[in-house]
């Protein structure tokens, strides 16, 4: 969430130093009419330089599937999977930087319904948690989440939203219904990326210059 939030501070902070150091444009002298002023040749802006951002979006997308009803002994759990993206497109569109981030906010409550959980305490994404997420241990190839989409949105750079989204993936199981299958991650994502895929493309829909 900080790198998340991170990212447009320091987008909206060169946008205000770009518009705070321009000068107002100065009164040329006058020149003989024999000898004209020479026109600059003209050339290409930043944002038309290859590998520079030119639109930047966010994209988000919430579930509460994972939510649980009470069950025998055990009690009800409320779940918010909240997943975004904060991604940079050059002027073709492609991808130039991305943070994926998940933030797996939980409610639990007693056998009367009352919340049990710490409504005081922080709530950590899956990259603030690092190890302490805890998927290395069941990860078949012995990556943490954060580990996993790094390696995921290295992928991403240079791509085009509708590259992108025809990933071709494959159904792992139940809950993996959309793993990467692609020689360059078969062995670096075993999670399903479609939530992912999906807020990358809203990013991409809600990308201003």
């Amino acid at each position: 969430m900080k790198k998340f939030i991170s990212l447009m501070l320091v987008l909206t902070l060169v946008a205000v130093s770009l518009v705070g150091c321009s000068k107002p444009a100065e009164t040329p002298a006058e020149t003989p009419a024999e000898t004209p002023a020479e026109t600059p040749e003209e050339t290409p802006s930043e944002t038309e330089e290859e590998g520079a951002i030119a639109k930047v979006g966010l994209g988000q997308n919430i579930s509460i599937a994972s939510s649980k009803n009470a069950e025998g002994d055990n009690t009800a759990q409320g779940q918010s999977d909240v997943t975004m993206a904060a991604v940079g497109f050059d002027a073709d569109g492609k991808v130039v930087s991305v943070t994926v981030d998940v933030v797996q906010a939980k409610v639990g409550f007693d056998k009367d319904m009352k919340v049990t959980s710490d409504k005081e305490a922080a709530v950590k994404s899956k990259k603030d948690l690092k190890e302490d997420y805890g998927m290395k241990g069941a990860s078949s190839i012995g990556k943490e989440w954060y580990e996993q989409m790094e390696a995921f949105e290295e992928w991403m750079i240079g791509k085009t939203v509708d590259e992108i989204k025809n990933l071709k993936v494959k159904e792992r199981d139940e809950n993996h219904k959309e793993v990467p299958d692609v020689p360059e991650l078969t062995s670096s994502v075993t999670v399903t990326v479609g939530d992912y895929i999906a807020a990358v493309a809203e990013a991409w829909d809600n990308a201003v210059d």
